[in-house]
């Protein structure tokens, strides 16, 4: 959100659940002198902390497949969103190309309940016009480190010491917040 911030110039209100998420996005937001530019609070998905028609673009990113209530998270961002502006949703989903022990296993540490894309599409397509559909693989990211990009380097790395330090995390943060910030 930081880069979208600099190459845009808008101001970014960032909502996480998280409380350790919002600590570390705080944390960078002030480390990059993007105070004010780029605002982030604890919040829920159910209950968006602006008042309705607040926002000209709302990015949702993995979060309508981690709520047990699509529609209800859907309608949330609906009411926070000016009348005739744009949402883009970036969500990972189960497909084909998983077996259903990997499947479940992604459920399980995604934490995961909305991962039909057929359900998916159909609750976005209930609130907003779905104007393209886009489905990216892991390649993207691939790509990222080989070309020797430092965000994906760093997340890399990020995944490397919550593996490292898995005890202390679960310890301070809880399981369900480990799983969560490892996936």
């Amino acid at each position: 959100i930081r880069k979208l911030q600099t190459r845009t110039g808008c101001t970014i209100e960032g909502v996480d659940l998280v409380e350790s998420l919002v600590r570390m996005g705080r944390a960078e937001t002030e480390a990059a002198g993007l105070e004010g530019k780029v605002n982030i609070r604890q919040g829920t998905i159910f209950d968006i902390p602006f008042p309705d028609d607040h926002f000209d673009f709302v990015f949702c990113r993995d979060m309508l497949s981690v709520d047990e209530d699509l529609p209800k998270a859907v309608s949330e961002c609906e009411r926070v969103l000016k009348p005739g502006k744009f949402m883009l949703v970036y969500v990972t989903l189960a497909t084909e190309l998983l077996s259903a022990d990997e499947a479940d296993e992604f459920r399980q540490h995604l934490g995961c309940f909305s991962l039909d894309r057929d359900v998916m599409e159909a609750c976005l397509s209930d609130a907003f016009a779905v104007e393209k559909r886009i489905v990216l693989g892991s390649q993207g990211v691939q790509q990222r480190v080989e070309s020797g990009d430092d965000e994906a380097i760093r997340n890399l790395v990020k995944v490397a010491r919550l593996e490292t330090w898995r005890d202390e995390y679960v310890a301070e943060f809880g399981q369900r917040s480990y799983e969560i910030a490892l996936a």
